[in-house]
């Protein structure tokens, strides 16, 4: 047996895992629904979905007074705002929908409606799982990349969104979740996600590349 067809064969005989990636819209801040959301991204040639916030562990710190000018912070929270998805198997995105969730300080509630890719055509664009730090690891992982962040944050100024290099170590702060507790002791786990990110603020995409579209089963059988 190859390795591509054991690969296939561990894929099709686990239901843990998926070959597929999901992204589901939400309301926005500024009024505007998740369906409206969806439909302007369907509604859209090329389709486009953008990235609409900072996201992950540098969030924080990029609030904080570690850029020289609210330009150079600015900028970098433009950095940290990349296209999220779940590898969760499709038939436990169910577990995602209407719920309030704590992120990021702020509460987020996924909706129905959304868009499901594979893998590969993620993979293609940049996606990538998230690193996933533990707070209560004794080898300290979290202070470790916020040393990074550190080295880092000096070299900011001689970078713009567009002349960053792909290979540069700033793309890995685009991709770092914790999980434990906070500094108050109190739990914080992004781990059941499953989360993917794409170092993109806008991912487009034709209908070929679209697995499936998700949207309330009466609006399938209503036709809208």
């Amino acid at each position: 047996m190859s390795r591509a067809e054991m690969i296939k064969k561990v894929y099709q005989n686990r239901t843990d895992l998926s070959t597929f990636l999901v992204h589901l819209t939400k309301d926005q801040g500024d009024g505007v629904t998740a369906k409206q959301t969806f439909e302007t991204i369907l509604g859209t040639t090329p389709h486009k979905i953008i990235a609409k916030s900072p996201v992950g562990l540098f969030c924080k710190h990029a609030s904080e007074n570690n850029f020289p000018d609210q330009s150079q912070k600015d900028c970098f929270n433009n950095f940290l705002k990349v296209i999220c998805l779940t590898e969760s198997p499709l038939d436990q995105i169910k577990h995602f929908i209407g719920k309030d969730f704590e992120r990021d300080n702020s509460t987020i509630k996924y909706s129905e409606y959304g868009f499901v890719f594979t893998r590969e055509f993620i993979q293609q664009k940049g996606g990538n799982p998230c690193f996933y730090v533990c707070t209560q690891d004794t080898r300290n992982m979290q202070s470790a990349f916020l040393s990074l962040f550190d080295l880092l944050k000096d070299k900011w100024i001689y970078f713009s969104l567009d002349t960053i290099p792909n290979n540069s170590a700033f793309n890995i702060l685009r991709f770092v979740n914790i999980f434990g507790k906070d500094s108050t002791d109190n739990p914080i786990d992004y781990f059941w996600e499953r989360e993917w990110r794409i170092p993109l603020q806008e991912l487009q995409f034709n209908d070929q590349d679209l697995a499936l579209a998700l949207c309330p089963e009466s609006e399938i059988e209503a036709g809208t």
